[in-house]
C-alpha cells in the first residue's frame, strides 16, 4: 500500500524461496504466489530471492528458484556453499588446510553454469551455515563479476569477510546475520 498511497517503493533484498513444496512451513513465505502478494500488501516491489538452508547441494534448489522467478517481481540468486569452517581459530585453520570440496559443494563450473545463462543475478553466501567456498570458487565468482551477497554476524563478523571474501574481486554486499554454528551436515 505504500507504493498506492505514497509513492513509496521497496525492495526486499533478503527473501527465502523454498522452491519444494513439501519442504514449506506453514509460518514460512509459502510459494512464489504467496511471497508475491505479501510483497505487495508490504509495498515491495522487487524481492531477491533464493534457497533456504539445506543439508546437500544447492543445485536444484537454485535451479527450483530461478524457474519460479520467471514473470514475477522476484530477482534470483543462487545460494552457494563451501567446505571450508568461518573461523579464526587454530582448529577452523588446521582442518581447513586439509578441507576439500565435496560432491555436493559449489565448483567453480556450477558458478559458470548459475553466472552465464542469465538465469541468476548473483549469489549468496552465507559462510556460518554454509561453510566458505575455496579459492577456486572465488576466482569463478570473481570472473562472473555478478553481486555476492554476504551474511556476516556474529559467526562471520565484517573482519572475516575482509579476510576471506574481499580480497576476490567481485562486488560484495553485506548482510546481516544471526549469531549461528557452522553445520555440515
Amino acid at each position: 500500500m505504500l507504493e498506492l498511497e505514497h509513492g513509496f517503493r521497496v525492495v526486499d533484498a533478503n527473501a527465502r524461496l523454498e522452491p519444494d513444496a513439501g519442504r514449506r512451513t506453514s509460518e514460512g513465505t509459502g510459494g512464489p504466489e504467496r511471497l508475491q502478494r505479501e510483497m505487495h500488501q508490504a509495498g515491495i516491489v522487487r524481492s531477491v530471492v533464493y534457497p533456504p538452508e539445506r543439508p546437500g547441494s544447492y543445485v536444484k534448489a537454485n535451479n527450483g528458484v530461478a524457474r519460479l522467478s520467471v514473470d514475477r517481481p522476484l530477482v534470483p540468486f543462487a545460494r552457494i556453499d563451501g567446505a571450508r569452517e568461518v573461523g579464526g581459530g587454530a582448529g577452523a585453520r588446521l582442518r581447513n588446510l586439509a578441507a576439500s570440496r565435496s560432491e555436493d559443494d559449489t565448483s567453480p563450473e556450477d558458478v559458470e553454469q548459475y553466472a552465464y545463462d542469465d538465469r541468476f543475478e548473483g549469489f549468496v553466501l552465507r559462510p556460518a551455515t554454509d561453510g566458505l567456498p575455496d579459492e577456486a570458487v572465488l576466482d569463478a565468482l570473481a570472473e562472473a563479476g555478478l553481486p555476492v551477497i554476504v551474511a556476516a554476524g556474529r559467526a562471520f563478523p565484517p573482519a572475516a569477510v575482509a579476510e576471506t571474501i574481499l580480497p576476490a574481486d567481485f562486488p560484495t554486499i553485506l548482510a546481516a546475520s544471526p549469531a549461528t554454528p557452522f553445520r555440515r551436515t
